[in-house]
């Protein structure tokens, strides 16, 4: 099957494991193009992320802007690259849009984006993926966001920690959950 993988590095032949929520290294892959745009962005370093999507259960993938202009901060400009490589792996039991590979998956082609923000809105447009704008949202859309990142903050312990990048990160984007 095709599967997929978001970057920023340039240039990849091969996908190598790297650490990331779980135990050991993988290669992570998705059966979605889409979803691989998204990740091919991260605001911060490994193992912390910001990529705030859900699939709703006709298995369309929605981006939910956690703060206002999210798309913009964090996409404009941003060049990425979305690989795709031929295997046959199982998806995981919990995330079953995600694929894990503990050896390095060789990649089959590679699509070249210079400005991500540009994609993701053409994606949107082509239906294949649905951008939440933060000013839509509904108010209890927005307090369920809030509580969603209180509990980061305190499952990190990011306030004992102001000064790591997650931390600095929500204070930046939003001072008013901080």
């Amino acid at each position: 099957m095709m599967l997929y993988h978001g970057s920023a590095v340039p240039g990849l032949t091969r996908l190598l494991p790297f650490q990331s929520n779980h135990d050991r290294p993988y290669v992570y892959l998705t059966h979605s193009p889409a979803l691989a745009a998204l990740y091919a962005h991260n605001p911060m370093t490994r193992p912390n992320g910001w990529f705030t999507y859900r699939w709703d259960r006709e298995g369309r993938l929605h981006y939910d802007e956690y703060f206002p202009g999210q798309l913009t901060a964090l996409y404009q400009g941003q060049p990425g690259y979305v690989y795709a490589a031929e295997a046959e792996l199982p998806a995981m039991d919990k995330m079953p849009w995600i694929y894990l590979s503990e050896p390095p998956v060789p990649v089959t082609s590679c699509q070249a984006i210079p400005d991500l923000m540009a994609h993701l809105l053409s994606l949107e447009a082509q239906g294949a993926l649905m951008i939440h704008r933060h000013e839509t949202l509904s108010d209890a859309a927005r307090e369920s966001i809030r509580r969603i990142v209180v509990r980061e903050i305190d499952k990190n312990a990011l306030r004992e920690h102001p000064e790591s990048e997650y931390a600095l990160f929500l204070r930046r984007y939003m001072p008013e959950v901080w």
